[in-house]
Order: C-alpha cells, then sequence, then structure tokens
C-alpha cells in the first residue's frame, strides 16, 4: 500500500523560522511536532472559514419571517447568525434558532453536510495518524 505524504512547505518554514532561537532538543521536538498538527490547523481553520462564510449568508436573510426563534430574548443579529451556523457545522440542530424559508433550510442542509464531511475527514486522519508513510 502507498501513502502519499502531502508538503505543507510554507508552514513548516514558518515553524522552522519560529523554531530557530531555541536550543538544538527543543527546535529538534518542535519540527518533529510541526507536521502532526498541520492537519488539525488546516481542519479548524476550515471549520472557522466555512462557519463564517455561512453565518454572512444567514445574517443577511435574518429576519421574523425567514427564521424563528424560540425564545423572547433571542433577535436577529450577527452573533445569532453566527451560532445558527456553529450549531448547524456541527450537526447539533438544537431548534431555538429554525430557518422558516425553504431557501435558508436548504442552505442550513448543506452546512450540516459539509459539517459532517469536515468531521469525517478529522477522524479519519486521527485514526489513520499511526499510519506512517513509507510503510
Amino acid at each position: 500500500m502507498t501513502c502519499r505524504c502531502v508538503r505543507y512547505n510554507r508552514l513548516f518554514d514558518a515553524v522552522c523560522l519560529a523554531t530557530r532561537l531555541l536550543p538544538r532538543t527543543y527546535r529538534a521536538v518542535g519540527l518533529s511536532m510541526a507536521a502532526p498538527l498541520m492537519v488539525p490547523a488546516t481542519i479548524t481553520v476550515w471549520i472557522f472559514l466555512v462557519s463564517s462564510g455561512y453565518a454572512l449568508v444567514y445574517y443577511a436573510g435574518m429576519d421574523g419571517r425567514t427564521f424563528s426563534f424560540s425564545s423572547s430574548g433571542l433577535e436577529p443579529s450577527l452573533m445569532e447568525a453566527f451560532y445558527f451556523s456553529g450549531v448547524t457545522i456541527a450537526t447539533l440542530g438544537l431548534g431555538d434558532v429554525t430557518p422558516l424559508n425553504s431557501l435558508y433550510q436548504v442552505i442550513a442542509v448543506s452546512e450540516a453536510l459539509i459539517g459532517f464531511g469536515i468531521l469525517t475527514l478529522a477522524i479519519t486522519y486521527c485514526s489513520g495518524s499511526t499510519r506512517s508513510c513509507g510503510s
């Protein structure tokens, strides 16, 4: 079986630069931890960017006609859009903010599917991280 090693040259160069002033033993530890931490960092950035993009889409159309708020204290705001996007991408579906418009329902389903895909990618990476390249 072949294993493709992905190279993150720019990120690794940044870690090399950051560890340059450390003593040799600490620098070796820092460099050996760089590659395994790059994929979780990339997944975290993906989740943040996807969630932020969807939150801005929700915020653009968030009003009393397109979204239902279960609590009287909740009202359309950018923070509620980020909250709804975070709950949706994590596939929690708490129900306190609910899209009423069919367009926003479809958008929420697409975000949940993307969130599920990212979660699957993260779990696959973690379960396969014990396998080393070249073995």
